[in-house]
């Protein structure tokens, strides 16, 4: 995550300065490349000089973490303390005033997977259990402003829960070749892809500033971007669906291995995804009456050429096209057998917990996502705007030319609008 902050009210029970009277607010496991730590740290300043401490990234590098102060923290009185995050700057704030800040871009937090805790931490010596109180915690998908910090703060009397109003996405591409660690969702879903605590650093997708037509791209060379639990079950159990990429392979290895993928395997699920020893791409829906995994014919070869695919399933057929030609029309019916606990995953599968299997190497322009079966003038419009877009040739000669505005993308009339799911212009 790029923007973040937690904002608490603390009474600590003392202020002993040794370090195992470290007392945590809100953390999560110590042991994650992309942790978060919010702690009383007893000996922040050196011994004796106890504060407050705000972690992100690593929490063995001590240049992750932000400090309130020598002698900051106080025992017996009711303490306000906000830490908040906005690509790689940490600040921390004591009762309405900024403390100190931090900058360091490496410093990233992945709330993809974590298990966050209140008064405690995990895979500490200690745990940092807190000795104290704990109130009004909040944790907030944005960086806070000063000026909210003081607000929340209210004269030490604080806000009664006032609520915050999340700003309109702003994010900065990364330069070319630079990690890829957030991917922006622009139907103001905020169904955001990000990278995993469960990978290593240095392990991230790529950033490409000119891929195709003068447009960026992600590359993904045995790398992987992950939505959330929460919002990857919007992507599951449907009875429809409608799916717009566009994207190239890298190798001649990307046998049965997704671009998008909602698990999939296992009789759960869907991917989209390339057939085995073979250049063609797949619509594979587990669960439903037809064949999993169509061969189309004729087909676009995606090993080294950029292309666009059209996924259209509405209960009783499946259709998929490749730069605006269909290459398979087939019968298949049901609901999509669901995948609980899996996450939409760009660039791998995940088969469950820490488990992402299936990784491949791939470049992703653009991803579209409906929850319904789109008509087809809605897909004639989209695939049109594809193409002229990103530059590539339409396969059909006979295809339906709506010269639509770019950007003139149909709604879904549904309660999930997905219509501009992923986008590396707001990469970072």
């Amino acid at each position: 995550a790029d923007f973040l902050s937690v904002s608490a009210w603390v009474k600590l029970d003392s202020t002993d300065t040794t370090e195992s009277d470290d007392s945590m607010i809100f953390g999560t496991n110590a042991n994650a490349p992309h942790s978060l730590f919010f702690w009383y740290n007893a000996d922040g300043v050196g011994t004796g000089n106890p504060s407050y401490s705000f972690n992100v990234g690593t929490s063995s590098t001590i240049n992750n973490r932000v400090g309130s102060g020598a002698s900051s923290a106080v025992a017996n009185l009711w303490q306000h303390v906000v830490g908040t995050y906005h690509m790689g700057t940490k600040k921390i704030y004591l009762d309405g005033e900024l403390k100190g800040t931090v900058t360091n871009s490496s410093a990233q937090f992945s709330p993809v997977h974590q298990r966050f805790f209140i008064g405690a931490a995990e895979g500490l010596s200690t745990n940092f259990r807190m000795n104290g109180m704990i109130d009004d915690l909040r944790v907030y998908n944005l960086e806070l402003s000063q000026a909210e910090v003081t607000a929340i703060f209210g004269n030490g009397n604080g806000d009664l829960g006032s609520p915050v109003t999340a700003p309109s996405l702003q994010v900065t591409p990364p330069a070319d070749g630079q990690p890829v660690l957030f991917w922006g969702d622009l139907s103001e879903e905020e169904n955001h892809a990000r990278i995993t605590n469960v990978r290593t650093t240095g392990r991230e997708p790529n950033f490409k500033s000119n891929a195709q037509n003068g447009l960026p791209s992600v590359v993904f060379a045995d790398d992987y971007l992950a939505v959330s639990r929460e919002d990857s079950k919007l992507f599951d159990n449907l009875s429809e669906l409608s799916i717009l990429v566009v994207a190239k392979g890298n190798s001649n290895r990307e046998d049965w291995r997704p671009v998008l993928s909602k698990r999939g395997d296992g009789g759960q699920g869907w991917q989209f995804r390339t057939k085995g020893g073979d250049s063609r791409m797949t619509l594979t829906t587990r669960g439903t009456t037809g064949i999993d995994d169509p061969a189309g014919s004729p087909y676009v070869n995606m090993r080294g050429e950029w292309h666009f695919w059209t996924l259209r399933y509405d209960g009783r057929t499946k259709l998929q096209r490749g730069d605006g030609r269909t290459e398979y029309e087939v019968t298949d019916s049901g609901r999509i057998a669901p995948a609980p606990d899996r996450l939409l995953t760009l660039g791998a599968r995940h088969d469950g917990i820490t488990s992402f299997n299936n990784l491949g190497n791939w470049e992703v322009g653009e991803v579209i996502f409906f929850n319904r079966a789109l008509a087809f003038d809605e897909i004639y419009t989209l695939e049109n705007y594809l193409s002229r877009k990103w530059n590539l040739t339409l396969a059909d000669g006979t295809h339906p030319m709506m010269n639509p505005e770019d950007g003139n993308l149909p709604s879904t009339n549904a309660e999930l609008d997905f219509s501009g799911f992923f986008n590396p212009t707001i990469s970072s």
